[in-house]
């Protein structure tokens, strides 16, 4: 674990993705592909956790780390058809003074 700099304001970030192959047998059918994202304070070197989303691993939804550390969301070529964008955003709650 990096012990982080108090004093850093983390303005500067790193991030590193891997994409996988996922297949129900080593060395099997690819059925799907998954990207697996990591950032970092690029000054201090503390990693950002991914907040909102479930651990674990999943072939159709996003899952983080159980550290929170690595987002793992599944991808697909942007060939195929079976993409059905849903958007939605909300804001977070104010804060009380």
């Amino acid at each position: 674990m990096t012990i982080p700099n108090p004093h850093c304001k983390h303005h500067n970030f790193a991030a590193t993705v891997d994409v996988g192959r996922l297949s129900e047998a080593e060395g099997g059918l690819i059925t799907g592909y998954t990207a697996e994202v990591r950032i970092r304070c690029a000054d201090c070197g503390l990693p950002f956790r991914f907040l909102g989303i479930a651990a674990g691993n999943h072939h159709s939804e996003p899952r983080v780390a159980i550290d929170g550390e690595e987002l793992r969301a599944p991808i697909e070529p942007a060939v195929h058809e079976k993409f059905a964008p849903s958007a939605s955003y909300v804001m977070p709650p104010r804060a009380r003074h």
